[in-house]
């Protein structure tokens, strides 16, 4: 499938009103963040899985980049790339887990698998308690 440039445009928008609404709640107003599309999916080395983005950071120097598969996004639901996009924020947030665990050597499967399991509470955390608050803030408490 190749995407058009109105397709990616709009999926690019998207993803900006998402930087907009999560930058600074998640904590990322310290960060030099950087955002880039692709329009061209990443390698993988699951097959079964398509990539959607690619986190990766120096979390030393609080420095990252996130790099959005646009194709594979613009296939997602507004809650789907949102899930998405707060998913790789909170990559950022716990990648200081790397260099503490094993600094010398790479990732075991098991170990990328618990930090994915992390990472997916944890967005889901953060995007229930934004919603709720949403909602809690029209509520008017009398006293």
């Amino acid at each position: 499938m190749s995407l058009s440039k109105a397709d990616f445009k709009a999926t690019t928008k998207r993803l900006e009103a998402l930087i907009r609404k999560w930058h600074v709640p998640l904590g990322l107003q310290k960060w030099r963040v950087c955002y880039s599309y692709d329009d061209t999916p990443p390698a993988m080395d699951d097959e079964e899985w398509q990539r959607t983005a690619c986190t990766s950071s120096k979390w030393q120097y609080l420095e990252a980049s996130i790099s959005f598969n646009i194709e594979a996004c613009s296939e997602l639901n507004d809650n789907e790339l949102e899930e998405v996009f707060v998913h790789e924020c909170c990559h950022i947030l716990v990648a200081e887990m790397h260099g503490v665990i094993d600094t010398e050597r790479e990732w075991s499967k098991e170990q990328v698998a618990h930090e994915e399991r992390v990472v997916v509470q944890l967005a889901r955390a953060f995007i229930d308690v934004m919603d709720r608050g949403c909602k809690l803030s029209k509520i008017k408490v009398e006293s």
